[in-house]
């Protein structure tokens, strides 16, 4: 009986902090083009212009309007100037990537001239990390696992930490942990790590107190006033149930005693759920700023841009 009413609800047993970082203007002007400025004759081609327009806009962060003019450039350049539609392919590419849309940057990079790379491309290390990355959170495990080895090949530090970037921006707390033991510059994300776990909330524990004392869960996680309304609904409950079935009238003691048996269930996988977001919330608070220093979200790994 103690084991059902403190089973972990399917949501308080998943573990889904959010540690992400969007990418900024400053972010997007530190980032060189791996390409040659255009000469006179290109920028005075109609899509010269369109492709100048669109690095504007994405140094500005206006992806959309980038985009749309990355791809006028796309239609409007002449076929035989490969390096100038790598240039563009690459810029819509990763502007989808700035964007989040990781299914439109995979699409993009699997029509475009950049599927036909080498590592003799300047941005090579760039692009593997912007691909393995997009494969990554559109959840093509395969493909991303192909990326993370082509990386590997040529950066084993970009490789690992891209790995270490996956684990923690996932709530992969043990295995980041073990990743970051092993290598001494990561000492610092093994610390706070560590420092996580010692101060992160049981689940389990929430809800066993909560099961022993209607309120006493939510206490646990610092939510004081909720568990005192827990904890006298709960009572005023019990008391009316009692007063029904003293004064004969089960019917209404019944139904006042279901009510009672759905606020103490739902009070038990309610303290779960407030440790999750409870940790999640540390977690996130914790591993954020030593991600940024440490630059371990993919976008601050990548050298070139538009």
């Amino acid at each position: 009986m103690a084991c059902l009413l403190t089973g972990c609800h399917q949501k308080s047993c998943c573990f889904e902090p959010c540690v992400e970082y969007a990418a900024t203007e400053r972010d997007l002007a530190q980032l060189e083009s791996p390409f040659s400025p255009l000469n006179a004759l290109e920028k005075g081609a109609d899509w010269g212009r369109e492709l100048r327009m669109g690095q504007a806009f994405a140094k500005e962060m206006d992806l959309y309007r980038a985009l749309t003019c990355f791809k006028r450039a796309h239609l409007l350049i002449p076929r035989e100037n490969s390096t100038r539609i790598l240039q563009i392919d690459f810029s819509v590419f990763m502007c989808y990537y700035v964007a989040g849309k990781w299914q439109e940057a995979v699409e993009w990079f699997e029509k475009s001239t950049l599927v036909a790379v080498t590592p003799a491309f300047p941005a090579y290390g760039s692009l593997l990390i912007m691909l393995q990355d997009a494969y990554q959170m559109d959840r093509r495990e395969e493909k991303a696992e192909h990326y993370l080895r082509l990386l590997n090949e040529g950066s084993e530090e970009a490789a690992r930490d891209l790995e270490l970037s996956h684990l923690l921006r996932e709530g992969c707390a043990e295995s980041a942990q073990c990743l970051a033991l092993r290598e001494k510059p990561l000492c610092e994300v093994s610390q706070t790590l560590e420092a996580f776990f010692k101060c992160k909330k049981s689940v389990r524990t929430a809800q066993w107190l909560n099961a022993l004392l209607p309120g006493a869960g939510y206490s646990y996680v610092g939510l004081h006033r909720t568990a005192l309304t827990s904890f006298a609904l709960n009572s005023l409950f019990i008391a009316a149930a009692y007063r029904f079935f003293e004064r004969g009238d089960v019917a209404a003691g019944i139904f006042t005693s279901s009510l009672e048996f759905g606020w103490y269930f739902g009070g038990i996988n309610g303290a779960g759920l407030a440790a999750k977001e409870y940790n999640e919330a540390l977690y996130s608070r914790m591993m954020r700023p030593v991600m940024l220093k440490q630059r371990l979200f993919p976008i601050l790994m990548v050298e070139f841009g538009f």
